[in-house]
């Protein structure tokens, strides 16, 4: 919150400086926001990085003043870190007990000196500088007493046979780790991962809550949040009720090409007896004549279904699929994870074509 309104601040001094300037012929200074500034103090302003500026009087943060820094000393080192001759800044605050001499930024949270390890700016208790370096690729860190995740002590982790799993999950000869917190009853020695689910020899945990009553022997994980073991179906680690263990499915796309990723195209699955999306009952749905078409469009002997919602006004016995297109190719989202992360549906019958993104398609063609 600190930091949002340092942002704020700094935006609305930069729009000020730009839209109050005007020169006086008089004296050749500048008004800035009705306060007379010289315009040598104008020209005196540099910017550093996208965080800390100087003049020859201050250093700010986001615009903010620096109490005290020196400003003949003053450099930034890297990320949000700064120093002078006598301080260490991060945030554009004063890290207590920092020494400016040795301190080192190992990444964007973490830092050191000689004396102290510090995360977010602030001291880790019993942090060893001498030996503190990183595990993996992700927040794991260690000392030659303890493991860290994110500055906290993992409690009771074994630093020589400590290792990452990935960004969430870790191990030692003893215990398995979800965010650096013990999960209690895991087997570390018979474990193993797949998706969110979390299996030893006896149990199954989604994540680190036991499933309660789960065939560990029978237990598969379908994908998609889904599993099942010879009773039960799974969603995110619940069971669903109705589900048929013997016939559950997910159900393929009957088209393809389509651009989705399993986190952004519609799962439906289904059993002899019924249809499901995000582990909940499609209503009214058929299960035997079911088909899914792209990404979000599915259709039974009696319905069209846009997600979750029976479509109207669009005549099934002509219904034809044409296909997705992408409108905003890749978005704002990451590339790695999908080659389009938006789509649209496009589809006809009878009457004409029809595009999801339509703008009354929802008002004249989804039942409420």
């Amino acid at each position: 919150m600190k930091k949002i309104l340092y942002i704020m601040m700094f935006t609305a001094i930069s729009f000020l400086s730009i839209s109050w300037m005007t020169p006086s012929s008089s004296d050749n200074s500048m008004y800035v926001a009705e306060n007379e500034v010289k315009e040598s103090e104008v020209k005196a302003l540099r910017k550093l990085d996208d965080y800390y500026s100087l003049d020859n009087k201050n250093a700010y943060y986001y615009g903010r003043i620096i109490e005290g820094a020196d400003v003949n000393t003053f450099e930034t080192i890297s990320y949000e870190y700064a120093k002078d001759s006598k301080n260490v800044y991060y945030d554009g605050e004063i890290i207590e007990r920092a020494d400016a001499r040795t301190f080192k930024v190992l990444n964007y949270k973490y830092s050191l000196d000689s004396k102290n390890v510090y995360y977010d700016g602030e001291i880790v208790e019993g942090g060893n500088p001498k030996t503190f370096k990183k595990i993996g690729d992700n927040d794991y860190y260690l000392d030659d007493k303890n493991v860290y995740y994110r500055g906290e002590i993992i409690e009771g982790a074994d630093v020589k046979t400590f290792k990452e799993i990935d960004l969430y999950y870790s191990l030692d000869n003893k215990n398995v780790y979800l965010y650096g917190k013990m999960i209690k009853g895991l087997d570390a020695k018979t474990f193993r991962k797949i998706d969110d689910y979390l299996l030893d020899n006896k149990d199954v945990y989604y994540r680190d809550k036991l499933i309660e009553g789960v065939d560990a022997k029978e237990f598969k994980v379908l994908g998609d949040h889904y599993s099942k073991d010879s009773k039960n179906v799974y969603y995110d680690g619940k069971i669903i009720k109705e589900a048929d263990a013997k016939s559950f499915l997910i159900i393929p796309n009957n088209v393809s090409g389509f651009y989705g990723s399993m986190d952004y195209s519609k799962v439906y699955v289904k059993d002899d007896y019924r249809v499901y999306l995000n582990g909940e009952v499609l209503e009214g749905a058929d299960s035997l004549s079911f088909q899914k078409m792209g990404s979000d469009i599915a259709i039974d002997k009696f319905n069209i279904y846009w997600d979750n919602k029976k479509l109207k006004n669009i005549d099934i016995e002509t219904f034809e699929y044409i296909g997705e297109e992408c409108p905003v190719k890749n978005r704002d989202m990451v590339l790695e994870y999908c080659s389009c992360c938006y789509q649209i549906s496009i589809f006809k019958d009878k009457n004409g074509e029809y595009r999801t993104d339509d703008k009354d398609f929802v008002e004249k063609f989804v039942v409420k």
